[in-house]
């Protein structure tokens, strides 16, 4: 289990006013925590311009948050330019969960400020059991414009809310509810209901099929898809069993009238697709936005291991599919769009896994993907159990002004202002660093080949450099070394790995700079490339290319050692 105070060392950015950091990854720009024990901020958050001077907003839920009488939950919307307070609600019902669901509306009243729309499936009016409610609120003032309720018991309306754009073509954003609770023909169908932003009336309805359908457990706003002026949207349901009971599924709509575009269906029973939904940006270069599906329950690498699909917004054809790895680690329960991290011009995505378990049970892992492979760019961990980071994630626009667009992140299981009161996070946009070679390392004691990666800033003048050792054997000891040049002397020392470095050799092998590889078998440090450890110690300049490897013990099967393989970083 790593401890805040280390994770306190390895942070690549911190803050005088931070207490600690609660993830181990890239750097924290700024950090807010909950108010109250149990208020679990940062289990939904939402991005968009609420006070309309261009620079977007932040609107953080906080499910349970107390609002002076009892546990109502929150949302809390702030500046996206200072970090100011703009606006905070409360919920007006006991155990509502108002803030399970958040988005940014639009501008539904015509004022030039975008709106907030807020879910909160359990709440129960007056002779009401779980009708479930949504609020719609002005950005500019924080008055509520319109509220809008399940119809009858349990049809957990606001379980999902989004801004849908302009589907009535009168100049205002609409609003999508969806009640996957809702019983319209069969238990739990499901529905989704389209209101007018600008009068709260009803635009039309579209139900589940099939009892159990869920229709409307997810939602996601794609823009016009089908060039006919309207925008369109996806709608998650994720109770059907075409493939298996319970495979789930997602379906595409025509925004100008609920006509189906296209449904893509979940592969496997259990997999419940379209348990969260989110726009992956323009992921295949085609000029339209794609989605990307989160199935935290997919029983393919593992009871509840999840997996992502991510899809052609066009027509619903696969781009990438990731599986989790590990049972319990609900890969896909938060998804979101990254904007353009590695500089290629497509849209890279972002997949919580509140489950992970790589640095202790439930703490949480964030992984950041490049849209042209879906390869992994780089991975941000919480540090405690039961921290539950990914369970909310999102874009945040380019805070810093490094042109890489950066991160929101929750963390609903913090526990620094109380237990699970929660924080949500502003992180550093990532970008692999460096190019591998001399690979792959020789297989350790895990059964894998050890591997190194770079994330940060390839710029020497920034000193954001971040390096990361992976798929190694648990609990082992490890250092990082830096040379010159590349090299290859096969079994050093009698190693049972191939050293990659020539020239001249140094070791991060201070007291404070040695790792272990813990439970998750993987190690980081933060580099100070104003003084690499060689003799005489050297700087990393702009133009110069270094090489970094890492060395760890084994026990495979006797005492030995490994290497990973090599990375050859050119600073910028």
């Amino acid at each position: 289990m790593l401890s805040r105070s280390l994770a306190l060392s390895i942070a690549l950015i911190t803050l005088p006013f931070c207490l600690d950091p609660p993830v181990q990854g890239q750097g924290v720009l700024n950090e807010f925590l909950g108010d109250n024990v149990d208020d679990s901020m940062g289990n939904a958050m939402a991005l968009g311009d609420v006070n309309a001077d261009g620079i977007p907003d932040y609107i953080i839920g906080m499910r349970n948050a107390f609002n002076g009488i009892s546990l109502t939950g929150g949302v809390r919307v702030y500046s996206g330019s200072d970090h100011s307070i703009l606006h905070t609600f409360y919920g007006t019902r006991a155990g509502g969960a108002f803030g399970f669901a958040v988005d940014f509306a639009g501008d539904t009243d015509g004022d030039g400020f975008g709106d907030v729309i807020v879910g909160t499936p359990f709440h129960q009016g007056a002779g009401e059991i779980l009708n479930g409610r949504a609020f719609l609120y002005s950005g500019q003032t924080g008055a509520l414009l319109f509220e809008f309720g399940g119809t009858n018991f349990f049809d957990n309306a606001g379980f999902a809310v989004c801004g849908a754009g302009d589907l009535d073509m009168d100049g205002r954003a609409d609003i999508l509810i969806g009640s996957p609770g809702s019983d319209v023909g069969a238990p739990d169908t499901g529905r989704v209901t389209v209101y007018s932003g600008a009068t709260g009336a009803v635009l039309y309805t579209i139900d589940g099929l099939s009892a159990g359908d869920l229709l409307g457990s997810s939602l996601a706003a794609l823009g016009d898809l089908d060039a006919d002026g309207f925008a369109d949207f996806a709608v998650g349901v994720r109770g059907t069993d075409v493939n298996g009971n319970g495979s789930g599924s997602i379906t595409v709509y025509s925004g100008q009238a609920p006509t189906e575009m296209y449904t893509v269906d979940g592969s496997v029973a259990g997999q419940a697709m379209g348990f969260s939904l989110a726009h992956a940006g323009d992921v295949n270069g085609d000029g339209h936005l794609d989605w990307i599906a989160g199935c935290p329950q997919d029983p393919r690498g593992g009871f509840q291991s999840g997996s992502v699909q991510v899809c052609s917004g066009i027509n619903g054809s696969a781009l990438h599919e990731i599986l989790g790895q590990v049972a319990f680690e609900r890969l896909g329960e938060g998804v979101a769009s990254a904007g353009d991290l590695d500089g290629d011009g497509l849209g890279d995505f972002l997949i919580g896994a509140p489950g992970d378990a790589t640095i202790d049970v439930d703490a949480g892992r964030l992984t950041a993907h490049a849209g042209v492979d879906g390869s992994a760019l780089c991975s941000t961990f919480g540090v405690i159990a039961s921290d539950r980071l990914g369970l909310g994630v999102g874009p945040a626009g380019d805070f810093n002004g490094d042109g890489i667009p950066d991160f929101l992140l929750g963390v609903p299981g913090d526990d620094r202002a109380g237990s699970n009161s929660g924080a949500f996070l502003l992180l550093a946009g990532c970008r692999a660093v460096g190019a591998p070679y001399c690979g792959p390392a020789s297989l350790n004691s895990s059964g894998l080949a050890a591997s190194i990666a770079g994330q940060g800033s390839q710029q020497a003048s920034d000193n954001q450099l971040v390096l990361i050792a992976e798929s190694l054997p648990f609990d082992q000891f490890g250092y990082f070394l830096v040379a010159s040049l590349p090299g290859l002397i096969p079994l050093p020392g009698g190693s049972q790995g191939d050293l990659c470095l020539g020239g001249s050799l140094g070791r991060f092998n201070k007291t404070s700079q040695i790792r272990n590889s813990g439970p998750g078998g993987r190690f980081q440090l933060e580099v100070d490339l104003t003084g690499l450890p060689l003799n005489p110690i050297q700087p990393a300049l702009t133009g110069e290319t270094w090489h970094f490897q890492a060395w760890f013990r084994d026990q495979n099967p006797s005492n030995t050692s490994n290497f990973t393989e090599g990375l050859a970083i050119t600073f910028l």
